[in-house]
Parts: C-alpha cells; structure tokens; sequence
C-alpha cells in the first residue's frame, strides 16, 4: 500500500514464553509488569515499553506487540519516513 510505504517498521522477535493476548496493550502502561511476582531487584521497573511507547507517538509512529513466529513475543514500530523531496 502507498501510505505503509511512507514507514520504516522495526521488528523485534524472541522465542521465549510470550505474552498472553490480552496483555498486549497492558505491556506498553507505565509500571505495567506481565509477571507480578517480579519486583525492581528481580526484574525492571516496568516503564521499558511505556517510554517506547511514548516517543514513538511523539514522533507520530506506532507501535504494538503480537504473537511471535518464534513462539514469544514481537514488538513492531512503525514510524513516519520524513523525507524532503
């Protein structure tokens, strides 16, 4: 399609145990942990994702998580190609 062609997508994939798809949207809430049993010590703090998300807005891109082809999880952005012609 003519305006898919105006992004660059990045993909990131991984073949771990994933993501139930329900939390697909939850993973990119600031302080948003999959696993609750993880606490700052054993595991981040949970704003990875929300500042992706974030500046990828900001820059007016997009970004969503999916089930991988590898089995785990996938990240993909899409942002705007600004070139001056």
């Amino acid at each position: 399609e003519e305006e898919e062609e105006e992004f660059i997508r990045i993909r990131i994939d991984d073949n771990g145990s994933g993501v139930h798809p329900n939390e697909f949207e939850k993973i990119f809430h600031p302080f948003y942990r999959v696993d609750e049993a993880r606490t700052r010590t054993t595991g981040g703090t949970g704003l990875g994702l929300a500042i992706v998300s974030n500046v990828v807005k900001e820059h007016q891109g997009k970004v969503w998580a999916e089930e991988s082809e590898l089995g785990g999880l996938a990240v993909t952005i899409a942002l705007p190609l600004w070139l001056n012609k």
